[in-house]
């Protein structure tokens, strides 16, 4: 006992820290010896009497820096929120959680779990990797491998079913490995090249046939555009007609008009003629000078009033001149517009030919279409013949004779609302009804019944409380004209119907269920 209070010395003994047993030495005791305060209250320290060891029971926080020369065992959790700087080794026999980094120069683990590992150099071997690897997590990641790869199990490349080591035998058995060796890149290469391309040709068929199937379903749409285009192009050929007709026309005249020209210019060219004619037989006979002077100025008088003059004939030569020039260009243009009316009438040929071979195979579809719903409308009327109706799951149905069905039948589970204090069964709806929430309590509820079918078997649950009455309209009648009194607790009550008629429902009132 180390309660100092019993040795009767000043107050002051509140403040001393004592052993547990201060009546003998630290020397003299043994095991782990308790700090106390001065009134004997344990202070969660110990300290061996042996090896001087200090054991610290609960929490310890230290706020400055903390020494150890020797070791630190710790069974609890450390916290620490500065830097821990350490140079020997440490041993955690635990788990170790850190949310921060950890950085060391060289670090030694017997087994990691990470989910993400970023590693710049890996300096040592590694020795085993268990488990399936993937390296790369997106198809333009690049993998090299520096040194040898030795790959002593099987190894299959994408779309050969035969693994490389299988491969790399057969070849050094028929003494070809070398030049297989060679070419293995290129035809690796062709591989890759040719899975891309068949992925390429499998998306591209896959276009196609959505293509084709939007095709299909617009054909219809496109035939009838046909149709009016090949219309509208007869109308648009009838102008065509019309337009050559007038061009024609127009080539005529133009061809007389071409030939009045030819005719003047000849004309001219044999005036000249008479002139030059007449000028050299001036130069000749000079003993009639005189005579032939009077003359050409005779001839001159009567050119200047009776032809035209040189500056109006060189005008309307001119004008000649021009008016060949453009009709050779409207010549010209008229040729290649001939020639392309050509060519649009042989596209509208082959057109009309397609045209006309498609309407023929859509006859041959449309004749088989044909054949084909006069085959099902016969067997419609067949079968209309022997069911006199049509059999749709989706209407309500009568069948003649006995069902024998090898599965459950499960009926739809009716919902009845009070309202008016009145709970309405309306027998059409099905074979299995439900009252929405409890008889209310102070007031009579009302049972009513419509659209009784006969042959029918109906069940109503009905949950129940205290202090509720009922009453039955006259369509229902239960066992004994006993009516019913639903039971006073909140439970469920099963009543069970059958009808024989349209007129009454048969009930049994079913006895509640907790």
């Amino acid at each position: 006992m180390s309660n100092l209070k019993d040795l009767f010395i000043s107050q002051s003994f509140y403040g001393i820290l004592n052993l547990e047993n201060s009546l003998q030495p630290i020397t003299s005791q043994s095991g782990d010896i308790v700090i106390q305060d001065g009134i004997g209250t344990n202070l969660g320290i110990k300290i061996n009497a042996s090896t001087k060891d200090v054991t610290i029971d609960n929490k310890l926080n230290v706020d400055g820096n903390v020494d150890i020369d020797g070791d630190l065992d710790v069974s609890g959790s450390v916290y620490i929120n500065g830097a821990w700087i350490h140079t020997g080794s440490i041993d955690v026999l635990g788990n170790v959680t850190v949310e921060g980094d950890i950085s060391a120069n060289t670090a030694s683990f017997d087994t990691i779990n990470a989910r993400k590992l970023n590693i710049t150099i890996e300096s040592a071997s590694v020795i085993f990797s268990s488990g399936s690897n993937v390296l790369g997590d997106d198809a333009s990641d690049v993998q090299t491998l520096n040194g040898n790869v030795f790959i002593p199990n099987n190894e299959f490349l994408k779309g050969n079913p035969v693994d490389t080591d299988t491969r790399i035998n057969q070849k050094l058995s028929t003494g070809s490995f070398n030049a297989y060796t060679q070419s293995t890149d290129n035809r690796l290469n062709n591989l890759e090249q040719y899975t891309q391309s068949n992925d390429i040709s499998i998306s591209h068929l896959n276009s196609s046939t959505a293509s084709l199937n939007a095709y299909t379903a617009s054909n219809d749409v496109s035939i009838n555009s046909l149709n009016a285009f090949t219309a509208s192009q007869l109308t648009i050929n009838s102008g065509y007609n019309s337009f050559t007709q007038s061009i024609d026309n127009k080539f005529s005249t133009l061809s007389t008009y071409t030939s009045s020209v030819d005719s003047s210019i000849s004309h001219l060219n044999s005036s000249t003629s008479s002139l030059n004619t007449f000028t050299a037989s001036y130069f000749v006979d000079s003993a009639s000078f005189d005579q032939r002077i009077d003359a050409l100025e005779l001839f001159s008088s009567s050119l200047l009033v009776d032809f035209v003059s040189t500056t109006k004939f060189n005008t309307y030569t001119s004008s000649v001149a021009s008016q060949i020039s453009h009709l050779n260009t409207s010549t010209s243009s008229l040729n290649n517009y001939t020639a392309s009316n050509d060519i649009s009438i042989s596209h509208l040929n082959s057109s009309t030919a397609s045209l006309n071979a498609f309407t023929s195979s859509q006859l041959v579809i449309n004749t088989g279409i044909n054949a084909f719903t006069q085959s099902i409308q016969g067997e419609v009327n067949a079968l209309i013949a022997e069911t006199s109706s049509y059999a749709r799951l989706d209407r309500d149905q009568t069948f003649v004779g006995d069902q024998t069905i090898s599965g459950s039948v499960n009926g739809n589970v009716e919902t009845i609302t009070i309202a008016s204090n009145t709970a309405s069964i309306d027998c059409s709806l099905g074979n299995f009804f439900t009252i929405s929430g409890a008889l209310p309590t102070g007031v009579v509820t009302h049972f009513a019944a419509q659209n009784i079918i006969p042959g029918q078997t109906i069940s109503l649950r009905v949950p129940t409380q205290s202090n509720t009455t009922a009453s039955l309209a006259p369509n229902i009648q239960m066992i004994n004209s006993a009516g019913y009194t639903p039971t006073q607790t909140s439970t469920t009550d099963i009543l069970t119907f059958v009808t024989f008629d349209s007129t009454t429902l048969y009930g049994v009132p079913g006895a509640f269920f907790g």
